[in-house]
Parts: structure tokens; C-alpha cells; sequence
């Protein structure tokens, strides 16, 4: 008990007051718990959001450290001219033959195995 009350202080009356205000104030401590509580999930939220991006971007960087070595890798530039060359190729004889091949075959949605020629189709 509180060295502070005096005998007279302990009648039915004080120790109701002093047990009303007890109960405020473990409610008000309460509340402020639950509150505290609120911002820890909020802040373990952002924190779990922050690992998966750090994980995300550590990933990101390992795939691009494997691009960087490989793009320095001796013969790789060599390699690079070479499937340019080959694209180039490739497409310069898809634009001579194309236009050939418009009349040839079109195969109707939904039946690979039928082909129609275009005018069959038209």
C-alpha cells in the first residue's frame, strides 16, 4: 500500500476512487499496447517487403554480373559479330523469299493439319 494514505484515506469512497482510477489507467496502458503492437506488424510488414526486394535486387545482380562475365569473356564479341552477320542473313533472305511464299500455303486456326492455299482461303 502506498505510504502516502493516510487511515482516514482508506474509507470505502478514497479505495473506490483510487481503484477507478487504477482501472483508467490500466486501460488507458491497454490501448497503448495494442497501439504499439499495431506498429510493430506494420513495421515486420516493411521489413519482410524490404528483404524480398533485397533478395530480389541480390538475384538481379548476380544474373548481371553473369551477363557482364560473359560479355568480357575473350571470343564473345567475336561470337556477337557472327550471330549479327547470321541475323542479317536470315532476314535479308526472308525478305527475298516472302514475297514468294504469299501464294503458297495458310493454315487455319484451330487445324494445323489443313492447309489451304490463299486463294482457297480467301
Amino acid at each position: 500500500m502506498d505510504d502516502c494514505l493516510s487511515p482516514e484515506s482508506l474509507s470505502e469512497a478514497a479505495l473506490r476512487t483510487l481503484l477507478t482510477r487504477e482501472r483508467a489507467h490500466r486501460q488507458d496502458l491497454e490501448q497503448e499496447v495494442v497501439r504499439l503492437q499495431a506498429g510493430l506488424a506494420r513495421q515486420n510488414a516493411v521489413m519482410i517487403q524490404l528483404q524480398q526486394r533485397d533478395a530480389t535486387r541480390e538475384r538481379e545482380l548476380s544474373e548481371y554480373r553473369t551477363l557482364a562475365a560473359g560479355l568480357t569473356e575473350p571470343g564473345t564479341r567475336v561470337r556477337v559479330c557472327v550471330l549479327r552477320q547470321q541475323v542479317a542473313q536470315t532476314e535479308s533472305a526472308l525478305r527475298m523469299v516472302g514475297p514468294a511464299l504469299q501464294d503458297v500455303f495458310v493454315i487455319p486456326a484451330g487445324d494445323p493439319q489443313k492447309r489451304l492455299t490463299v486463294s482457297e482461303a480467301q
